[in-house]
């Protein structure tokens, strides 16, 4: 076994912690709280980072009030801090939000009834906004995916009109959602490092794919949407898309996971499994809509995987967890990063390799020759209104200050 094979494999056995809350199914050494890092620095075999991206998805839900600890804002200055060290490094940094960026309704308007009415946007609504355009460190490279809260979580006209509110929103702070507002995608950003792709990133609006044929905006709509393309289109253009692979890392960019232990997966609190098995849920995989688009991309997938040469990830939201998950069927890492906002209970199953109930955001680093390293960062939440420094216990044993923020799992991805 060469140095690097074994460096690799030992970077497979991380430290871990076992229970509901936070669990993994690699190795794991028991009694260990919050103490769960990663014994090797990827980063002494791999070289520095030419790539960095930072993955955190529902930031959109606002804080509790004191004296609990502010998750949010506690993950978003976490998140600054970690994009600043990449930039000093001399990485390029990236840094996607993966949608439901406004709970709970979207960006509500005058129109709205309320405490909404005589404002152009609903103060309520655009705070959640203005809370993650201010964590944006100066010049960073930053992209807003659109998820189903961002739609209002609901369709027809309105549902349109609450994201085309967000979209004028944010590019009024110089920004603006991809791909384009009305459009499924893919949508394709590569990031070149010495005049070479370095890495892909590829986006989808899984909400506008999840919607009912009828009720997606169309030229008819106000205002007119620029994209009129079908399923079978968006699946061409996305199979061209991957492609790269060949020559590239490629990250997929959605909101909607395609493997979940969570919730929308079945596997969290006892209401949500009811809800999923009474399949009440346009929202949860076992949804007819949904299920159809996993197989889709599957599909997609497993085609990406009979040329690729380099990592393919995907990357989504939705569930309000962390969750490193691999499918050796397509050679696919799926990173759900779903807790910038707020969490909930999550399980494991077939690929699980890390999944928590904590706050945080996940950092991809991509270096020379395409080798890819992944972290995971987390932070200790409050179990009720516990202050900053409480020593807490949670589900599975596991004990921590609420508050304290670690890197929790790492692997070195090839």
């Amino acid at each position: 076994m060469s140095a690097r094979t074994a460096l690799a494999a030992s970077l497979l056995v991380l430290t871990a912690c076992t229970g509901t809350y936070f669990v993994s199914s690699a190795a794991c050494v028991r009694g260990t709280g919050f103490d769960c890092v990663a014994r090797e620095d990827l980063a002494t075999d791999a070289g520095p980072a030419v790539v960095s991206l930072f993955l955190i998805g529902d930031a959109g839900e606002p804080d509790p009030p004191p004296p609990a600890a502010p998750m949010r804002d506690r993950v978003l200055g976490e998140l600054a801090a970690d994009i600043e060290d990449a930039r000093r490094g001399g990485s390029e940094a990236r840094l996607v939000y993966l949608g439901d960026n406004i709970y709970p309704d979207g960006l509500r308007d005058a129109t709205s009834q309320g405490r909404c009415a005589g404002a152009r946007y609903c103060p309520l609504d655009a705070e959640q906004l203005d809370a993650q355009l201010d964590a944006i460190p100066e010049g960073t490279e930053t992209y807003f995916l659109s998820g189903n809260h961002d739609w209002g979580n609901i369709s027809g006209p309105e549902a349109y009109a609450r994201i085309v509110n967000q979209a004028v929103y944010l590019e009024e702070r110089g920004q603006a959602l991809i791909p384009p507002v009305g459009c499924p995608g893919p949508t394709v950003r590569d990031v070149v490092v010495d005049g070479e792709v370095a890495l892909r990133m590829v986006f989808l609006d899984t909400q506008w794919l999840l919607l009912p044929t009828g009720s997606r905006p169309d030229r008819e709509s106000s205002p007119p949407a620029v994209c009129t393309y079908t399923d079978d289109d968006v699946m061409e253009r996305l199979t061209r898309d991957l492609s790269i692979a060949v020559e590239a890392p490629v990250a997929l960019l959605m909101h909607h996971p395609m493997r979940t232990y969570g919730d929308h997966g079945g596997r969290g609190s006892l209401t949500s499994a009811v809800v999923y098995r009474a399949g009440w849920s346009a929202q949860d995989v076992n949804a007819a809509p949904y299920a159809r688009l996993i197989d889709r991309i599957d599909r997609v997938l497993e085609q990406t995987a009979a040329v690729a040469r380099h990592p393919v990830l995907v990357g989504a939201g939705h569930e309000h967890a962390l969750q490193v998950i691999y499918d050796p069927e397509t050679d696919v890492h799926h990173l759900v990063s779903g807790s910038g906002s707020k969490v909930s209970t999550v399980g494991v199953g077939p690929g699980s390799e890390f999944s928590a109930g904590f706050p945080g955001f996940m950092r991809v680093d991509i270096h020379q020759e395409g080798t890819v390293t992944l972290r995971v960062r987390a932070m200790c939440p409050p179990r009720a209104l516990e202050p900053l420094g409480a020593a807490v216990e949670h589900d599975g044993g596991v004990t921590c200050e609420v508050g304290d923020f670690r890197t929790v799992f790492a692997k070195a991805i090839r």
